[in-house]
């Protein structure tokens, strides 16, 4: 059977060629729709309750999507000035996206005690409007009011560690963010990028204060980022140690070419089919393209060294090329369905990610069977090479 299917794929080399330049040519058009998220949420499922429970009380009390900023006071006999500086960036903060809320000390009210029920007070509110007539304050009365507030603050159960620092050298905003439900990484790297905007803003014009910020929004940001960066750095040197090895194994610049073609094809494919399924990959489910990659130049070594290895014994090209399909497509269709197989049993562990990540390598390694048998009979065969 192998070797009649063998005989087939030589013979119609050239169809099967046409066939894989349409279905990589089709896969094309999905990648745009790839879809990376490098989110926490994404390891649970939605029938695990206590990740249900975590998103109800997300949805009420929204921590994850939250940033912390922490204006430092290096004067700190300088409070009014301070407390003009937190009202200016809790302004800022609102014209921030996504803005959902913010909170500090300004927004913390006094309890007063009287003899039958007691009222509420914020001094640190402007003083603004009151029927009709401008409300004036005594400077001097002003930078009273606000040092008093502030040195009670301090000793405040509800402040103290939390808004004002306990040596009374910093005040915290915490402000959160209604980011949406798709599209969490860009949308989280636009919240970042205008409160970069806001820090640089606030360092040209301040100089006795300095303004942080720290928070689950800006690390997630930071780490979506670096796994960015990491792709690029880890990924084309194991591309290029790649097309090295497909290069050291045939010795031929025409056989780096079409080995690069179809490994890349092959991940084209995993990719655009993956999409059509509806995954969204993040750090762990990604390493499936690696597993593809390694799959895919196996099968183009084994393919293109054999044929070159019979054109070293004195066999022509085309007879060689032959000779390596029938030698080869046996153990490589046993060695991609029991593989596939065995990345497709991931399918079952209740992690998201390590379902997607053993579907996709299943996928994968269909693929790069596919673009093995499909492109390089043909390439091999259309181009006089000589034996190395």
């Amino acid at each position: 059977m192998y070797h009649a299917l063998a005989a087939k794929i030589f013979q119609h080399r050239t169809w099967f060629f046409l066939a894989f330049l349409l279905s990589t040519g089709a896969c094309l058009l999905a990648l745009p729709n790839f879809k990376l998220e490098n989110n926490f949420k994404s390891f649970f499922s939605e029938t695990f309750e206590p990740y249900n429970a975590y998103l109800s009380l997300s949805d009420e009390y929204p921590v994850t999507d939250s940033v912390i900023l922490v204006l430092a006071n290096e004067n700190p006999e300088r409070v009014v000035n301070l407390i003009d500086q937190l009202r200016q960036i809790e302004n800022d903060l609102k014209q921030i996206i996504y803005f959902h809320q913010v909170k500090s000390i300004l927004d913390i009210p006094i309890l007063q005690p009287g003899q039958e029920d007691f009222t509420t007070e914020y001094p640190f509110t402007e003083k603004g409007q009151t029927d009709g007539e401008r409300v004036h304050i005594n400077q001097q009365d002003r930078d009273t009011l606000y040092q008093k507030t502030w040195e009670r603050f301090q000793q405040d159960p509800r402040t103290r560690h939390i808004f004002v620092a306990a040596a009374g050298d910093a005040a915290s905003i915490s402000v959160s963010f209604n980011l949406p439900s798709t599209g969490r990484q860009k949308a989280a790297a636009k919240v970042n990028q205008q409160i970069q905007r806001l820090l640089e803003k606030f360092a040209a014009s301040s100089t006795d204060m300095k303004l942080h910020a720290i928070g689950p929004l800006i690390v997630q940001d930071e780490i979506n980022r670096g796994f960015k960066s990491d792709l690029m750095r880890l990924g084309l040197p194991i591309l290029v140690l790649g097309f090295i090895l497909i290069w050291w194994s045939n010795r031929s610049i025409w056989g780096l070419m079409v080995g690069g073609v179809s490994i890349v094809s092959a991940l084209i494919i995993t990719a655009a089919i993956s999409t059509q399924l509806g995954f969204v990959f993040n750090q762990t489910s990604i390493l499936a393209f690696v597993l593809v990659f390694i799959i895919g130049l196996a099968d183009t070594i084994h393919l293109a060294a054999t044929m070159f290895a019979h054109m070293h014994k004195g066999d022509q090209q085309l007879d060689a090329l032959r000779s390596s399909i029938k030698h080869n497509l046996r153990p490589i269709t046993l060695t991609t369905l029991t593989t596939a197989v065995g990345f497709a049993c991931l399918y079952f562990c209740d992690s998201p990610p390590f379902q997607i990540l053993g579907l996709t390598a299943a996928i994968g390694v269909l693929a790069a069977y596919f673009t093995t048998l499909c492109c390089l009979p043909f390439l091999f065969g259309w181009k006089s090479l000589q034996a190395r």
